[in-house]
């Protein structure tokens, strides 16, 4: 009967935890998405760069994702099991608090496994994949689109402007271009269409320009300036150098867990490279570890009070965990002193929290973790200004 209860357990949580991991990630990347867009179409990029951008940032938001979804699982999914009096009957029927952390626990362990694997070396590599992808964003690598109506910039002494474009044929209208090259040589051609092309040459494109004229000055094969008509004429237009991307490293985030532990572990780092190198090895730790915990946390504090229905257990869960990840935040930042310091109190306070709460649901019989939070909130109508403001009339305006 025990595996046929895991079983049960396992699907009650799964559910909720699956659709809080997706709603959470998507919820995120819709966060940036705005941005990354209005990124994308001031660089000129295409707009696939948006969509692999938004891939790169998943593992970052799965590493947040994880403990949110894993603790509103087990939080709805117990408190549906409390609410339907379904909890009452296990333990009626001798099953212990124990039984009943076992599948929230199993979740927590592969959680933890996702967690390390994304904080590791998963996480650090595709930041470092969206640094490099806006980065060539930004310098123009996937081409610069062509405003209308507008002179633009090319390349280095290359000037172009047309006035429309025709989506179906690719073809440009009413084209003014301009070249001057190192050696004082000039071209200018007007032509009533024309299109790019590729090339067999990585560095330049075609210029397929139809139906005009060509000025050219400057020639050393042509001293005399000319004057052409063309039916077609083709123009090598040469495209920007592309600068290599640096390194991987050149931030801690984009370093993996083994790299910073043995920056941190060094002894030719500077000390405020190995106290940052330090802060962020443990806060990838401590969010490695943290689903272990969460699963205590939540048993204890999903189902409500007897005679109430409150969902408070839901509030209080989620605002310790988003304060937990704060004060990592902010930890691992603290170069003036060991980061340390601050990161595993954190996480001690963070435990000490948790098994409390469930000491308290597992051997306090009539008792519930949240009872002072429950009398606090009782307290509050109780108050003098409260029952002031109670107990006093709107006035009503005069006729």
């Amino acid at each position: 009967m025990v595996p046929s209860l895991d079983r049960y357990i396992a699907r009650q949580i799964f559910t909720p935890m699956a659709a809080t991991m997706a709603l959470t990630i998507l919820l995120l990347l819709l966060d940036k998405m705005l941005r990354l867009f209005q990124f994308t179409l001031n660089e000129g990029g295409p707009l696939k760069v948006v969509f692999d951008l938004l891939v790169y940032m998943v593992p970052e938001y799965a590493v947040f994702g994880a403990p949110i979804s894993l603790l509103l699982g087990i939080l709805l999914a117990y408190r549906r099991i409390a609410m339907q009096q379904e909890m009452a009957a296990m333990l009626a029927c001798r099953f212990s608090p124990w039984q009943l952390l076992r599948m929230p626990m199993v979740f927590g362990v592969l959680m933890t496994i996702v967690n390390f694997a994304l904080v590791s070396y998963v996480q650090p590599h595709s930041e470092f994949a969206y640094r490099e992808l806006t980065f060539k964003a930004s310098i123009g690598a996937f081409g610069r689109s062509i405003q209308l109506a507008e002179f633009v910039s090319l390349g280095k002494g290359t000037t172009m402007r047309a006035q429309s474009f025709d989506r179906n044929t690719g073809m440009l209208s009413d084209i003014f271009l301009y070249e001057h090259s190192a050696n004082g040589a000039e071209v200018v051609a007007a032509a009533k269409s024309g299109q790019f092309l590729r090339s067999s040459n990585d560095t330049v494109v075609i210029l397929r320009l139809e139906d005009g004229q060509i000025f050219t000055a400057g020639i050393s094969d042509w001293p005399q300036p000319g004057l052409l008509t063309f039916d077609q004429h083709d123009i090598a237009v040469p495209l920007p150098l592309i600068e290599d991307f640096r390194n991987r490293g050149g931030t801690e985030k984009e370093r993996t867990l083994a790299e910073l532990i043995s920056m941190a572990q060094s002894g030719k780092t500077p000390d405020i490279e190995r106290r940052a190198a330090s802060g962020e090895s443990q806060r990838r730790i401590i969010l490695g570890l943290l689903p272990l915990v969460l699963p205590f946390l939540a048993v204890a504090i999903a189902a409500p009070p007897p005679r109430r229905a409150s969902a408070s257990g839901i509030v209080i869960g989620l605002s310790l965990l988003i304060l937990m990840f704060k004060l990592l935040e902010f930890g691992s930042n603290v170069t003036s002193f060991p980061p340390g310091y601050v990161l595993w109190p954190v996480l001690a306070v963070y435990l000490t929290i948790g098994f409390r709460c469930f000491y308290v649901f597992a051997y306090k019989c009539g008792q519930h973790p949240l009872d002072g939070f429950f009398k606090i909130i009782d307290l509050i109508p109780r108050l003098p200004i409260v029952r002031w403001l109670r107990r006093r009339k709107p006035s009503m305006p005069a006729a």
